[in-house]
């Protein structure tokens, strides 16, 4: 969880065998018709390049209506892993959480920790620390609210740009 408020490259002895390279992968190995490729993972989500390659293709196949999304949410027609605007990473994250949540039949504590772990592994100690996090934020905008003498559903906590 080191990273998650920072928008640098993290897990960058992450690698992953794969059938092919695909444009800007960093080969590091070939064996068998394989390649074994640097994984990294960027953004203030900590979105693996494969995960985030997954995610414009569900985004792509998505009927829903991206349109409505404000612009600096809506992804390119085209994934240059090079330049994802933080933004759209939010997006991204959003569409892989919902295919979890689609794949592990609505459980969302499962999700949670399949969104750091995996369908395979998912991390159960990843999604208590999300619960408490979730818990703590709640805790403050709450208080914040009655500080300022208002709903907390009225309140703006976030702009861009602040």
């Amino acid at each position: 969880m080191e990273n998650n408020y920072l928008d640098v490259p993290g897990d960058l002895r992450n690698t992953i065998w794969k059938k092919h390279a695909e444009k800007d992968d960093i080969v590091l190995k070939r064996r068998r018709g394989r390649v074994l490729v640097v994984n990294h993972s960027a953004g203030v989500w900590q979105i693996t390049r494969e995960t985030l390659r997954y995610a414009h293709r569900l985004y792509l196949q998505d009927s829903r209506e991206y349109f409505r999304l404000r612009s600096h949410l809506r992804p390119p027609k085209q994934l240059d892993l090079g330049d994802i605007e933080p933004s759209v990473l939010t997006t991204y994250s959003g569409l892989i959480f919902r295919d979890l949540l689609d794949r592990c039949h609505g459980d969302v504590d499962v999700a949670v920790g399949a969104y750091n772990g995996g369908l395979g592994k998912p991390n159960a100690r990843y999604a208590e620390g999300v619960v408490m996090v979730a818990e703590y934020a709640r805790h403050v905008m709450e208080q914040a609210a009655v500080l300022n003498g208002r709903p907390a559903a009225g309140m703006s906590f976030l702009r861009p740009g602040h």
